[in-house]
């Protein structure tokens, strides 16, 4: 069983990594709940923080950290640097396919 974060939680890491000092980027994954982040960096661990459901009024998040990025989610970011913002269809298979990861 994961552990379960609170959204603020996870953007405290986010925030590490904005105060790092070096090159990262983030890689958005919008949520029905709550949405879902890729971050990964120059000399960074990657971050995967992935919106969970919990009951009917709340959710969380799962966090898991890389030395280097898998390769499941590397095709991810290629999918999202390829997606256009308005593109419904590309956006579900996006979430699809890092749902399933």
């Amino acid at each position: 069983m994961a552990t379960i974060y609170s959204w603020s939680d996870a953007q405290r890491l986010i925030d590490k990594y904005a105060e790092s000092g070096r090159e990262y980027s983030g890689h958005y994954i919008p949520g029905v709940l709550v949405d879902s982040v890729i971050m990964t960096g120059d000399g960074l661990k990657t971050a995967i923080i992935k919106g969970v459901y919990l009951n009917e009024w709340s959710s969380g998040v799962t966090i898991r950290m890389y030395n280097k990025l898998p390769a499941k989610y590397a095709r991810i970011v290629e999918m999202i640097e390829e997606a256009d913002r308005c593109d419904d269809e590309a956006w579900e298979k996006i979430r699809r396919a890092f749902y399933a990861a």
